[in-house]
């Protein structure tokens, strides 16, 4: 399936988890647009987006955009011992694969835009150097 076929689409009742182990539905932050940045700390163009995203996080904050880091697949603890070699200043929620794969996301890091009703806008799968410059156009 492309992102292209899942346009438009309700995520809204998807979930992802919180560090207490509490599924977190997409609808917490209905009301405001949502970007997801799906990654892994093993992933190297991971690692060099994430910075990106940090640098651009205030503006986005200030305009009411929610980021959230949505960590792929791996344990609280491995993604506690990334948080401590670098500075994420955004949430970082989990998941255990199943939102991966509801939206057909087989590459990271992707960026999942959804907009203030809860409908997927787009996905931009690979690391992307404009990330900064794409996510400043976008607000």
């Amino acid at each position: 399936m492309h992102s292209s076929e899942l346009e438009g689409m309700d995520v809204s009742s998807l979930t992802l988890e919180d560090e207490r182990g509490r599924m977190v539905p997409l609808s917490e932050f209905r009301g405001k647009p949502v970007i997801l940045n799906f990654w892994a700390s093993w992933c190297l163009p991971c690692r060099v987006e994430l910075p990106q995203l940090a640098g651009v996080y205030p503006e986005l904050k200030s305009q009411e955009k929610v980021l959230i880091g949505a960590n792929l697949q791996e344990s609280w603890t491995t993604i506690d011992n990334f948080r401590n070699e670098v500075d994420i200043p955004f949430p970082v929620l989990r998941d255990d694969g199943t939102l991966a794969s509801k939206l057909g996301i087989q590459i990271i890091p992707a960026l999942v835009i959804i907009d203030a009703e809860g409908r997927l806008d787009s996905i931009v799968f690979g690391y992307r150097p404009w990330v900064s410059w794409y996510l400043r156009w976008w607000i």
